[in-house]
């Protein structure tokens, strides 16, 4: 596996673009932590909000810290926000290196996922749940049992937050179209 990272260009090239520019993206937020009406009563929030539907929630953003630390939730949700450009550099079935940039740059600094940044406590979870979702789409298209698992990425994807189905839909959608 790491032979084939070593050989793909479109890999790495998505993947150090993904970082380098969420990192010139995001500093700001991650160097000084601006809180929200969430942020000043999520300083310690061990994430368990199991009535809301987010029963994985709490193990996503337990790989981190529950205290609000941006710099290593931030460092933590671009490195997740590069694995999943690579992921969709795939689903996608991108064969060039500027389209690989191009979807490393679109991905990092979309207005949605930049917003999520405002909410230093589940950041990190909300990006974990964001490559589950395009993960799903990607075992379903490539394994045998792909739908077992896609299905399994999915659940936990939902199981984190579930604002991020449309992402899975919407891949879906374009695979059938490209048929």
């Amino acid at each position: 596996m790491i032979e084939k990272i070593r050989e793909n260009k479109i890999w790495q090239y998505t993947f150090f673009t993904a970082i380098i520019l969420g990192l010139c993206t995001h500093l700001p937020i991650m160097l000084s932590d601006i809180p929200n009406h969430d942020g000043l009563a999520s300083i310690y929030f061990d994430q368990n909000m199991i009535m809301s539907g987010r029963w994985f929630l709490s193990v996503a953003c337990g790989f981190s810290s529950y205290y609000s630390l941006p710099w290593l939730i931030g460092l933590l949700a671009i490195l997740i926000l590069a694995v999943t450009a690579v992921v969709l550099t795939e689903v996608l079935e991108i064969n060039k290196v500027s389209g690989g940039v191009m979807i490393a740059g679109i991905l990092v600094t979309f207005p949605v996922l930049t917003s999520t940044f405002a909410y230093v406590f589940t950041m990190d979870g909300y990006m974990l749940a964001v490559l589950l979702s395009v993960l799903a789409v990607y075992l379903v298209d490539k394994g045998k049992a792909g739908f077992l698992w896609g299905g399994i990425a999915l659940a936990f994807s939902m199981g984190i937050y579930q604002a991020y189905l449309p992402i899975a839909i919407l891949l879906c959608l374009y695979k059938v179209v490209l048929i």
